[in-house]
């Protein structure tokens, strides 16, 4: 008994000595802590130094050779971007031939540009499934309604549950299990009706997911062109490239002041109504110019740019006959110099910015769909990098009798309803997300709708949004890394309040 007594204490002490060893081997040495200190307070300079630097976060090519530059070789690093659009966006598209044609064509030209930073849609076509929810993809897209309750547990959930994206577009999608727990949609006994089709309430108040999507739709290029040719003009007069900002722009050369003879206009673009017209324009000494841009039943809008006071100040007018509207600030654009400009046209509101500083206004209500027209007045202009993008819109109505509605009538994830004011209030776009049983991922599901610009910008903002808002520029698997943050804004055009994180950690 003694014996076992004794084999009994010996076994306790083995163990408390082990418990011991095991407490003090768990403890950092000075060493180790010092070193993590040095990798953190690297980390907080290098964020600083390079942002007081000027680096293009969005670079990965600059940003390593900057890292390479300022670090040792047994450093190894990540960046990741937060609260920002994608710049690439790899979308699977489930569809046949013809419905690919269709969705490029609404992703056309497959690129826009918002804060300067480029985003770009990379469309493969798939006809399997399975492979629509490749981790390779950062959304799925479907066209037209498919039964995927065979890929519910998987590849569909897992897909979802790495943060992805599924972006349906569909009339009266059937309302099985996939699309009740996975899309958030359900049937409603009323079909739509032919009333207009808005933004809903929740997408106009911020910090909604919806209103997420409705900033992209406002500031994602209805048209853009940089004049790299001049295939997206025609008029008369002389028109040719010339040098820009940067180069190439259009060069609209004057055959005499006052001349009507010299003009371009869009042939693909004649949708605006209300939102902004930027440019850029450079007017030769005593040249001024004119951009029509919108119209009413009884007149035409026009904004002049000029630096000749005998052809005007920068201002409003209308025709017929052509005459100043509204109020001005007695300004002339400088000659040779290049101006940032912006009309902004919004609930029958006129705008005209020089630069940022306002430089006219007037009122023009019941404003209808419109070309965009440049009228050279006098000497050459040359303008470069236009841009148009939407403000709020009624889309038409592209319902056909359509019953789908959101699963539990939640107002937060519904963003385009039909007017209630005189419709169904039934919704023509569901989003849903924080998805139950996953937690992660995002989906929207949108009607079908014939080809128009503002479609097509809207279905470009619910991939974007589906892409999700976290870019990993660089990629390390670092062991116990070390990371520190900043904040940095992006509100040249669209406010994005972007955290960048770098982790730092050693190779061996």
């Amino acid at each position: 008994m003694k014996g076992f007594m004794h084999v009994v204490e010996i076994l306790l002490v083995i163990v408390l000595v082990f418990l011991a060893f095991a407490e003090f081997a768990a403890i950092p040495t000075i060493s180790e802590e010092w070193s993590k200190t040095k990798l953190q307070i690297m980390a907080n300079d290098v964020l600083r130094a390079f942002e007081a630097k000027g680096v293009d976060w969005f670079d990965r090519a600059a940003l390593e050779a900057e890292f390479n530059k300022t670090l040792s070789e047994n450093i190894i690093y990540s960046v990741t971007l937060k609260n920002v659009i994608k710049p690439e966006i790899k979308i699977g598209c489930l569809c046949n031939d013809t419905d690919f044609a269709r969705v490029q064509a609404i992703l056309s030209p497959g690129w826009f540009a918002i804060n300067g930073i480029n985003t770009s849609f990379e469309l493969v076509q798939i006809t399997d499934a399975n492979k629509t929810f490749s981790l390779d993809f950062d959304v799925a897209l479907i066209y037209g309604y498919r039964d995927l309750s065979g890929y519910y547990y998987y590849p569909l959930r897992n897909f979802l549950g790495y943060d992805k994206g599924v972006v349906e577009i569909s009339d009266q999608p059937a309302i099985d299990n996939v699309q009740k727990s996975i899309f958030g949609l359900n049937a409603s006994p009323i079909p739509s009706d032919d009333s207009g089709i808005i933004f809903s309430p929740s997408s106009l108040e911020t910090g909604r997911e919806t209103n997420k999507i409705h900033d992209y739709f406002s500031h994602i290029p209805s048209f853009y062109d940089s004049f790299e040719n001049l295939d997206q003009w025609a008029g008369s007069g002389s028109v040719s490239q010339g040098t820009g900002n940067p180069a190439p722009s259009a060069n609209i050369s004057g055959n005499g002041c006052f001349s009507d003879s010299n003009f371009m206009y869009t042939k693909y673009f004649g949708s605006f109504k209300t939102g902004e017209i930027d440019f850029d324009v450079y007017l030769t000494s005593g040249s001024s110019l004119f951009m029509a841009f919108g119209k009413s039943a009884d007149y035409d809008y026009l904004a002049s740019l000029s630096s000749n006071l005998s052809s005007g100040y920068d201002a409003f007018y209308q025709r017929p006959p052509l005459q100043a509207m509204g109020t001005n600030a007695s300004h002339l654009s400088e000659a040779a110099k290049w101006h940032h400009i912006k009309i902004a046209a919004d609930a029958g509101g006129l705008a005209l910015y020089d630069n940022g500083e306002k430089v006219a206004s007037a009122q023009a209500a019941n404003l209808l769909p419109s070309n965009i027209t440049l009228y050279n007045k006098c000497g050459d202009a040359y303008v470069d990098n236009a841009r148009v993008t939407y403000s709020e819109t009624e889309f038409g109505n592209f319902l056909n009798q359509e019953n789908t509605t959101q699963l539990n009538n939640d107002p937060n994830k519904i963003l385009l309803v039909q007017k209630v004011q005189k419709g169904t209030g039934l919704p023509a776009c569901v989003i849903n997300y924080n998805i139950e049983g996953i937690g992660r991922g995002r989906t929207a599901w949108v009607s079908n709708a014939p080809a128009a610009d503002d479609y097509g910008t809207l279905v470009k903002a619910l991939v974007a949004w589906a892409a999700g808002n976290e870019y990993r520029v660089i990629k390390a698997d670092i062991k116990n890394p070390v990371s520190s943050y900043i904040y940095k804004s992006l509100g040249n055009e669209m406010m994005q309040n972007a955290k960048i994180t770098l982790e730092l950690g050693y190779l061996y």
